[in-house]
């Protein structure tokens, strides 16, 4: 039915209907040329603005005081902060219950927020840097704190200043291998315990006997390797020793071969 009344149409009204479809191309080529000619493509304000940058942080467990708040806030903005002196106090402050979550609000606004009313955040846009001058001290315009070498490989802040670490955390920090030396003067158990106190680590001793050390020898490697080293001397002597090293307290103990040998 649709296509016999179109027919009808197009046979009685046939300049009429070219004309409406002329008018209809027009209107379709201005509203495409319209779309790409009129748009204009232009960077976010977040994106020229970088601290405008909207930003919501739950702070995790490790970060404890101010300091490291700013620069968690920091890390993928952009922007690095250079503290002063001055503010060196405020910045070891411990971070306030309730800003442990904050947001969602502007980059600027949650680090002004962090540091109190009492500093004003002042920012070099050429070098991406922040850092903070006492709110009572006259304005500064052009001074910038001098900037901290930069490390070409930079890493995710560890914030050691937040959080303890466990002593054997701190021993695996120092070298792994290094030259162990036999003192003449000091029993086994003494060097093994000078030894042990190197790397942070705690020597028990669970003999009833010692032994002198007649001559000075060296051994290379890590303090296991040492320990057993010098330990297979006294393998086939009557007291002889066995070691065995807990990694988790970090702690030498030293006990004899065979029980009931003590």
């Amino acid at each position: 039915m649709i296509v016999k009344l179109t027919t009808k149409i197009l046979k009685r009204y046939p300049i009429m209907m070219m004309l409406t479809c002329i008018a209809v191309a027009d209107a379709a080529d201005n509203r495409d040329s319209n779309r790409y000619t009129v748009y204009a493509y232009t960077a976010e304000s977040n994106e020229e603005d970088l601290l405008s940058t909207i930003v919501e942080t739950t702070f995790p467990a490790r970060i404890a005081t101010v300091g490291s708040a700013i620069d968690y806030v920091l890390l993928r903005s952009g922007y690095r902060h250079v503290p002063t002196d001055a503010v060196s106090d405020a910045l070891l402050l411990t971070l306030p219950q309730v800003h442990r979550s904050i947001g969602p609000v502007d980059t600027r606004t949650a680090l002004q927020t962090l540091i109190g009313s009492s500093w004003n955040l002042l920012e070099d846009q050429t070098k991406r840097v922040i850092w903070f001058q006492y709110a009572g001290a006259l304005p500064q315009t052009e001074v910038i704190p001098e900037d901290p070498p930069q490390d070409p490989n930079p890493e995710v802040p560890v914030y050691d200043h937040d959080v303890a670490e466990p002593k054997h955390q701190r021993a695996s920090q120092k070298p792994t291998k290094q030259v162990w030396t036999l003192n003449p003067s000091l029993t086994l158990r003494q060097n093994l315990a000078r030894w042990a106190l190197e790397v942070d680590w705690a020597l028990e001793w669970n003999s009833d006997h010692d032994y002198e050390i007649l001559y000075s020898a060296a051994y290379q490697g890590t303090l296991q390797d040492a320990v057993k080293a010098v330990l297979e001397h006294y393998r086939t002597s009557p007291f002889g020793l066995t070691a065995t090293f807990f990694e988790g307290n970090s702690v030498l103990l030293i006990e004899p071969n065979s029980p009931g040998s003590r």
